[in-house]
């Protein structure tokens, strides 16, 4: 009888998963083996963000040097629910973009309310080793192409942003996000061309591409400087439920600093560091359902990653942690630097980065990925540790997590890069399950992904 009830438990599941498949997109493994790996050879690739679409695809931007090292295309790649290259997405399933004469390179993205992809990152003279940066943004359709109806008149034709400040050498863009108005808020760095100067940048565009000259400081522009303040960097931003910019980044080229404008660019909060740790850079940011703000980098003490949490008004939380944030080992979690974060549909916070364990050939180190609960505990649900140092594979130098995203099962993406022993680096998406498992199709099993359904909640006592 015992084994009847088990043999239905598993048949029963087996069709659970059928129709979940078929009827909402649940697919049992992510590219077979549940990671895409590029096969770079000599040249690199990268991928440095990632998004769920409406139609719940992946979404990625970075940067291929195919056309020679110092000849980058910005890179964009959009992955079916699979893992398998959505073809419908310019006929390939990947962007290579540049122009004849100039490379880019993307580091961040957002998603419009029509779908539109807005890539931001930089864009220099091909076969140029100088710091000649300037400012890139480009707006894609759905389909892949350029939206002509975004900088519409720019040297490009329309779709694209790349134009130099006076007196400025170079400026680049980290971070970007569409605020309430659909205006495009990117932000970043410049360098002043007399003094030398390093600062923070934050732009404000209208949604057809134009500068916001009006309601955002007189000329949609802000560079960052500020008492005591002799360099500064910003690396990303969001827009909290009140319409307000927090940025995060760095100044004086030690500290983390994050701030919050209004709307129309004045500064209103400048949060503080928490005490008992030193927190050299602030890379990655996200608000929670309760408008509680989570922020990671990196802590120079421990020389681990931190994570940060404030209240809305400003204030550290203390229910997180204790203090407010988390550095340094925890139960044998142990972090180089923390890159970007996500809230999951439980209030979980999953970061990503590089770990201080070097990878199985010795050359560099893992990526990392850990889960933490709402109050700062690691989540010992997650691969057992609450943490993982990852690699794909064997022979494999190194590798980081750039970013991730969490899908509607709970299922975590993680983009960024693997690095050969050529110094050439492979462009890396993985998938993991809710329990830390890699989503391939080696490690299905009725078992294994019941306990990725039990562990969001789901009754499958059926199963034995």
């Amino acid at each position: 009888m015992c084994k009847n009830k088990n043999l239905y438990g598993f048949l029963f599941f087996l069709l659970f998963l059928k129709s979940t498949s078929f009827c909402f997109g649940f697919v049992p493994g992510f590219n077979t083996v549940g990671y895409f790996q590029s096969e770079s050879g000599t040249n690199s690739r990268s991928l440095k963000s990632c998004l769920l679409d409406s139609n719940k695809k992946i979404v990625t931007v970075g940067r291929t040097d195919d056309n020679g090292a110092d000849n980058h295309d910005g890179l964009i790649m959009r992955f079916n629910t699979d893992g398998t290259l959505d073809k419908t997405f310019n006929g390939t399933g990947f962007i290579a973009d540049d122009t004849v004469t100039e490379s880019y390179f993307y580091h961040d993205m957002a998603l419009d309310d029509q779908g539109n992809i807005v890539a931001v990152g930089r864009t220099n003279k091909k076969n140029n080793d100088s710091n000649e940066f300037y400012r890139l943004i480009v707006r894609y359709k759905p389909d892949g192409t350029r939206d002509p109806l975004f900088a519409v008149g720019g040297v490009e034709g329309g779709g694209v942003i790349k134009v130099g400040i006076a007196g400025l050498d170079f400026h680049e863009l980290f971070g970007v996000a569409i605020d309430p108005q659909d205006r495009i808020i990117s932000v970043g760095r410049c360098k002043e061309s007399t003094s030398q100067q390093v600062r923070g940048l934050i732009f404000c565009h209208q949604n057809n591409g134009e500068l916001d000259t009006t309601t955002f400081t007189g000329d949609g522009i802000i560079q960052y400087t500020s008492t005591g303040v002799t360099s500064s960097l910003f690396n990303d931003v969001v827009i909290d439920s009140n319409g307000k910019i927090i940025v995060v980044g760095q100044v004086n080229g030690n500290t983390g600093r994050m701030i919050r404008y209004t709307s129309s660019g004045t500064v209103e909060t400048v949060f503080a560091n928490p005490g008992g740790a030193t927190v050299s850079m602030l890379n990655g940011i996200k608000i929670d359902s309760s408008g509680k703000i989570i922020v990671v980098g990196a802590e120079s003490t421990t020389g681990n990653g931190i994570i940060i949490r404030y209240n809305s008004n400003g204030a550290l939380d203390t229910t997180f942690n204790g203090t407010g944030f988390v550095s340094a080992e925890v139960d044998g979690l142990n972090s180089k630097y923390f890159n970007q974060c996500f809230i999951d549909g439980q209030g979980k916070i999953i970061v990503v980065g590089q770990s201080d364990e070097l990878t199985t050939n010795g050359g560099d180190f893992k990526a990392l990925i850990a889960r933490f609960n709402s109050d700062g505990s690691l989540d010992k649900t997650f691969n057992g540790t609450g943490f993982i140092n990852a690699e794909t594979r064997s022979g494999i130098d190194g590798y980081e997590y750039y970013d991730c995203v969490v899908d509607e099962y709970e299922r975590i993406i993680a983009v960024g890069r693997s690095n050969e022993a050529t110094n050439a680096y492979n462009a890396l998406a993985v998938r993991y399950l809710s329990n830390g498992s890699l989503d391939s199709v080696a490690t299905w099993s009725y078992q294994n992904y019941a306990s990725h359904w039990k562990s969001l909640g789901k009754n499958l006592s059926f199963l034995g």
